[in-house]
């Protein structure tokens, strides 16, 4: 009898000292979590959101001082993040400025950026990868705006040949070069929305070509300097010899 007394005291001793253990694991990782936290920053924001409900000149919602918050957090990033809050409020057709009279049914669009910025889609891909392997179906972008015309216009010029990326010039314009027996191929293009100038310094030739334009351009000594429009893309063609230094 005693013998199963002890063993039920050493069950119960073990089970308080397994709650124990488990409660402190679990208050100990509360802790770091916690202290993860930017609590000045998260304190500084609180007043601030304080100071604006209780002194603005007019009362505002919580949702729209939240969501304003949220909104520039993310705005602030970078140029591609946005917060969108989901609805399920159905728009009308003359609030998109369709006629009145158009029958309130199942639509659909898209939006794009407008301007050289369309050019994102393209900029940012060739600038991470070959050429050699990209392709965007078969949208004839000839035709199309003036900045796609200009940017397809240079890029159809590029022969179908493996290129390599310069692992010193990435960004904010990336190189690629390509070596073939009968010339050397580089390309540079822009992948921000500002623009930039590209300095490349070039040994084994005086000259490179600008294929789109088909001249001859001159070095200043070993150096070629190309100006590049936001998202912009220039193709090169020089001699066998020719090659990009550091």
């Amino acid at each position: 009898m005693s013998s199963k007394l002890q063993q039920l005291g050493l069950v119960a001793t073990g089970l308080v000292a397994g709650v124990f253990l488990s409660l402190n694991f679990s208050a100990s990782a509360n802790k770091e979590a916690a202290s993860a936290l930017p609590i000045e920053e998260l304190r500084s924001f609180a007043d601030v959101y304080s100071a604006i409900k209780q002194g603005y000149v007019e009362p505002v919602e919580d949702k729209k001082l939240i969501t304003h918050a949220i909104s520039g957090m993310l705005a602030n990033l970078d140029p591609h993040s946005a917060y969108l809050e989901a609805t399920e409020a159905v728009v009308s057709p003359s609030a998109l400025g369709f006629p009145k009279s158009t029958r309130l049914t199942w639509m659909s669009f898209a939006s794009a950026q407008t301007g050289r910025h369309m050019l994102e889609r393209f900029a940012i891909p060739l600038a991470e990868y070959d050429a050699l392997w990209l392709g965007d179906g078969g949208n004839n972008y000839t035709f199309g705006a003036e900045p796609v015309r200009e940017f397809a216009n240079e890029f159809r010029l590029l022969p179908a040949i493996r290129f390599d990326a310069r692992p010193d010039a990435r960004d904010p314009a990336a190189v690629w070069t390509s070596s073939q027996k009968d010339a050397y191929w580089f390309y540079v293009v822009n992948r921000e929305r500002y623009p930039v100038q590209v300095n490349i310094r070039l040994s084994g030739t005086n000259a490179v070509e600008r294929v789109v334009q088909g001249k001859s351009l001159s070095l200043a000594g070993d150096l070629l300097q190309i100006e590049l429009e936001p998202y912009g893309l220039a193709v090169f063609r020089a001699k066998p010899t020719a090659r990009i230094g550091k």
